[in-house]
């Protein structure tokens, strides 16, 4: 299956949603990174069942596009880097059945809830800055 690297513009369009929208069953892989996807223009993912790895390093989104991606079923690795989620995007986190890793570093997600919620949920690493949580629920540098 093809991977999609970084988008060359910033700006998602209706027109480039239209065109990733149509290869929805082949993408394994997207690189949004800085680009300007909104929590609202983040749906049309909904579709993309194939999708195991997803960057949104440095965009705008927040909870409210973890809530439209929380049912994507192949979900391995989420990159929310430099995003503005919060405590709230967790719930929805936890709901993606085949999630392992997410990026959570230079977020608004509290180091308290993040330990949290490494506690109830060991099989998904959390990277956090410079610490890693991993399954072993242990502290290690990275």
């Amino acid at each position: 299956f093809p991977s999609h690297d970084n988008l060359n513009t910033k700006k998602i369009t209706p027109e480039i949603i239209s065109n990733l929208s149509s290869l929805k069953d082949q993408v394994i892989e997207l690189k949004l990174n800085e680009t300007m996807i909104t929590d609202e223009s983040i749906q049309f993912l909904s579709g993309f069942k194939q999708l195991k790895e997803l960057h949104l390093t440095q965009t705008d989104i927040g909870d409210d596009a973890i809530k439209h991606i929380k049912d994507l079923p192949s979900l391995e690795y989420l990159n929310l880097y430099g995003t503005h989620v919060t405590d709230q995007s967790l719930d929805h986190i936890k709901q993606l059945k085949k999630i392992r890793k997410v990026n959570l570093w230079n977020t608004g997600i509290s180091e308290k809830e993040i330990l949290r919620f490494n506690k109830v949920h060991p099989q998904i690493t959390l990277e956090y800055g410079q610490l890693r949580l991993n399954k072993k629920d242990s502290l290690q540098k990275k």
